[in-house]
């Protein structure tokens, strides 16, 4: 029997997951979701260098209940609208979403849809009289 690298086979899925779902865009060719400049890890002390990039712990602590403060700007990545979000007692960060636009080509679709199916048929109505 062969010898399966489970470390290997969960990071190669993980890199299979984050392309497949990172990477893709929208229909309109946009990414839905931009590159963040948080690096969640254990072995470096928690530092906010906002804009440039945020050293954040990997998991929330208690005193992020209700510690967490806005970091910059409202951004704008792909499609979506968000804010960074820190606690200043533990360092750690997260991107708050704030709102998504919609897919222009997919809201042009449904638009469409919508207005075909609420149409009567007014002439075969007078045929079947």
């Amino acid at each position: 029997m062969q010898h399966i690298d489970r470390r290997r086979l969960h990071t190669a899925r993980r890199r299979r997951d984050a392309q497949r779902l990172g990477s893709s865009p929208g229909r309109d060719g946009q990414m839905p979701y931009s590159q963040t400049i948080v690096r969640y890890t254990d072995r470096e002390p928690a530092q906010n260098e906002y804009p440039r990039r945020i050293v954040s712990p990997p998991r929330p602590r208690p005193c992020c209940a209700n510690q967490m403060q806005a970091i910059g700007n409202v951004q704008e990545g792909g499609r979506a609208l968000f804010q960074y979000r820190w606690c200043p007692q533990c360092g750690f960060t997260v991107r708050r979403f704030l709102a998504q636009r919609p897919d222009p080509v997919l809201e042009a679709e449904l638009r469409l849809l919508l207005a075909r199916s609420f149409v009567r048929n007014v002439g075969a109505e007078l045929w079947a009289a």
